[in-house]
């Protein structure tokens, strides 16, 4: 988040990200998950070793790229909310619905706001950080729902050496968020035992980090930089296939919309009705007229049919995860 400096700068003053900066760092950010899909597939053993954790980040910021972030943009609320939008229309897997509310978040936060403050910032991360938790109906420790919040909190208990060093300011919060990922396998034992981290949570470390290449030059990262790199590293999951649940076999997704003039989508009695599925993995992220409903089921057609309930219902998929 490159800022542009009000007129009167001094080392005291206070910086602001305008849009045109804010869309350049977001793209940073954004092509820097996208070029390390396959690290990240190879090192996603959790909530299940089926190696599509990059491939679904990826899609899901694809989206964003190709939508609101392929055009300028005069408000940074504005552009938030298009991108919140885009995430959660294109959200793929557990990751991808997770990060979408995430910005979700960041959305209402910000609102209408043309420019970013560091105060700003610090709530709209705070409110994404709440928002990817209560979008989970099991929220885990050592996924990226603990590398968010580490960057949330470090961001919103240094504000005081935010005034006049957005650079350092922010880097110090990605050291904060890579600690928490190095973390990671001491909270999830599947982790450790593969030895690897979460790959969603080191998915969010390189969006952060591609952002913060960005605010340190003004350009993208390559994709060979950065924290925690692995190359020519085998598929960490391979041998889980065998002691994986069964039983719900099917990674099932779909978009939920109510129009305006019906009642609002109600999240606890959305999660409350998946919960007698009996599904694992869920995730319902979105806002109160649109939400993305992920979920590991064992017959999709009956979570279909649940979801349809709160309104219409489209994009519908169902992929077996034995087979992949």
């Amino acid at each position: 988040m490159v800022a542009v400096l009000h007129p009167t700068y001094s080392p005291r003053s206070e910086w602001r990200v305008t849009a045109p900066a804010l869309r350049r760092a977001l793209i940073a950010g954004m092509r820097r998950v996208i070029s390390r899909r396959d690290l990240l597939n190879k090192i996603n053993v959790f909530p299940v070793p089926d190696g599509d954790t990059g491939s679904n980040l990826a899609f899901t910021l694809s989206s964003v790229l190709s939508g609101s972030l392929s055009r300028r943009a005069h408000s940074t609320g504005t552009l938030l909310r298009h991108v919140a939008e885009d995430a959660l229309d294109g959200a793929r897997g557990n990751s991808g619905a997770i990060l979408a509310q995430f910005l979700q978040g960041v959305s209402e936060v910000v609102g209408l706001n043309h420019v970013l403050t560091p105060q700003s910032i610090a709530a709209a991360a705070r409110a994404g950080s709440d928002q990817a938790h209560g979008a989970l109906a099991q929220p885990r420790e050592g996924t990226i729902l603990s590398v968010i919040r580490a960057f949330a909190d470090a961001l919103g208990n240094s504000l005081g050496a935010a005034r006049g060093d957005l650079r350092g300011w922010f880097s110090g919060a990605l050291r904060q968020a890579q600690t928490a990922l190095a973390n990671t396998p001491n909270q999830l034992a599947v982790l450790r035992q593969a030895g690897v981290v979460d790959a969603g949570a080191q998915g969010f470390v390189d969006f952060l980090e591609g952002i913060q290449a960005f605010i340190d030059s003004g350009e993208s990262m390559a994709a060979s930089a950065g924290s925690n790199e692995q190359p020519a590293l085998a598929f960490a999951g391979d041998h889980w296939h065998e002691e994986a649940d069964a039983s719900r076999p099917w990674c099932s997704e779909c978009l939920l919309v109510v129009a305006e003039n019906s009642p609002a989508i109600e999240r606890n009695q959305l999660q409350a009705a998946l919960a007698g599925l009996d599904a694992l993995s869920v995730v319902v992220a979105g806002g109160a007229r649109r939400m993305r409903v992920h979920a590991h089921v064992a017959d999709p057609a009956r979570l279909f049919e649940v979801v349809g309930q709160f309104g219409e219902v489209s994009g519908r998929k169902a992929e077996d995860m034995r087979v992949q």
